[in-house]
């Protein structure tokens, strides 16, 4: 791709990059519009170059995807909400179904970043991916010793002062290009493991706290060892299977848990979680699997739930919000679980189909270091989505878009270079 697009996509890469280190910048309206506008003149400059392959069928769930979101908004700023188990508001049909529009702009912006850069970014990357990952992770442990949030600490666990939803990727991305196109994979390892030990016990940092930190390092041994025995083609093969099991424990978990969140009333963080799951299921199951569609609160209207969001309220009174505002905006911190809610049965069907696509096709060009780079990225992506507030969040929907574009643009380098061969 020409200069132009070179720079568009090191901008963007440098803006998300300040922005680990700055949590509010990419939380700003201002910022968050710079990302749109040059993710969006990328998306153009890729869309033209879509080649048609084995990946075709990838791209139409993708549009699918988008269309059933389309519908669900449409109807929903018709109907105003469909359901009497919640509060409804039409203002908050915008912020809550933005994922719909952008999610796939930026898989294709993902693309055009990773062939933008290409080369140059690889050259990069094998002299300095070990040492930007011992940095980045010092960073994290340090700067929450020294600045992070005693109350955070207190009530958590832990405590940490960089972004971490967008940590995650560019410590992930490393991770996985030094352990594969590098000699430093045990160094690399060493160091994950260094510093995984030092978050879990001493509770600084963010990268390797909370539950979804233990599965990202889980993730990162699961390649180190594999990258070890990369030359022989059963370990690739092994890693996609591991990968498989990994991400239908995490769906099993996130489906079937909630409806034993009384278990778990020792852990109100916990609780409250699988609780709200637990309400939003059932939600669509009242509805016959069509779900609430958009502008409609993530929490029932009841009693409890209404006297949390004030108590959230008033400990955390800003931006002019209400006690009720909380309820359309915290969101459920599960995107698998907020799509079901939101799109009912066929929007998480197709959601989950296109993943099934995207590693099918992935597993078939094992062979390739870029996809299985990739590959990697995703399930860390995915894995994080299913625990957090994803693709409602815009560095967790960028960051998570992108990478499953990086996948797709080594998926569509591999085939063509098989057809070529």
């Amino acid at each position: 791709m020409s200069i132009k697009y070179y720079t568009l996509s090191i901008s963007l890469l440098l803006i998300l990059a300040a922005s680990v280190f700055i949590p509010s910048l990419v939380r700003s309206f201002p910022t968050f519009l710079v990302i749109v506008l040059l993710g969006s003149s990328l998306f153009f400059s890729k869309l033209n170059k879509l080649k048609s392959n084995e990946t075709h069928a990838i791209f139409a769930s993708m549009a699918l995807f988008f269309f059933i979101g389309l519908i669900y908004i449409i109807a929903s700023s018709i109907a105003n909400g469909w359901t009497d188990d919640y509060f409804h508001s039409t203002k908050f049909i915008i912020r809550q179904s933005y994922f719909v529009f952008l999610f796939p702009i930026f898989i294709i912006v993902g693309m055009a970043v990773s062939s933008s850069l290409g080369d140059k970014l690889k050259l990069l990357l094998k002299k300095h991916a070990a040492y930007l990952f011992l940095i980045v992770l010092t960073l994290d442990f340090v700067l929450a010793f020294l600045f992070g949030e005693p109350t955070f600490r207190e009530n958590n666990g832990y405590t940490y002062l960089l972004d971490k939803t967008l940590l995650w990727f560019f410590v992930c991305y490393l991770f996985f290009f030094a352990a594969i196109y590098t000699p430093k994979k045990n160094k690399i390892f060493l160091t994950a493991t260094i510093f995984f030990f030092l978050e879990r016990n001493l509770g600084y940092g963010q990268m390797f706290n909370a539950a979804t930190g233990i599965l990202l390092y889980f993730y990162m041994a699961l390649f180190y060892f594999a990258a070890k025995y990369f030359h022989e083609e059963k370990y690739r093969i092994l890693l996609f299977e591991y990968w498989r099991i990994c991400l239908i424990a995490i769906l099993a978990f996130v489906f079937i848990a909630p409806f034993f969140h009384n278990a778990f009333e020792f852990d109100l963080n916990t609780y409250w979680r699988l609780k709200s799951w637990h309400d939003n299921l059932v939600a669509v199951f009242n509805n016959y699997g069509f779900g609430v569609g958009f502008g409609v609160s993530y929490f029932p209207d009841t009693l409890d739930v209404y006297e949390r969001a004030y108590s959230l309220f008033s400990s955390e009174r800003s931006f002019g919000n209400t006690a009720t505002d909380f309820l359309f905006i915290r969101g459920q911190h599960s995107s698998f679980i907020n799509i079901f809610f939101r799109l009912g049965v066929l929007g998480l069907l197709v959601f989950l189909f296109l993943y099934v696509l995207i590693f099918k096709c992935a597993k078939l060009y094992h062979k390739d270091k870029a996809v299985l780079l990739s590959s990697a990225l995703v399930v860390c992506g995915i894995s994080n989505i299913a625990f957090h507030v994803g693709l409602e969040s815009p560095p967790f929907l960028i960051s998570v878009a992108l990478s499953t574009g990086f996948l797709l643009e080594a998926l569509q380098n591999s085939i063509h270079a098989h057809s070529t061969s």
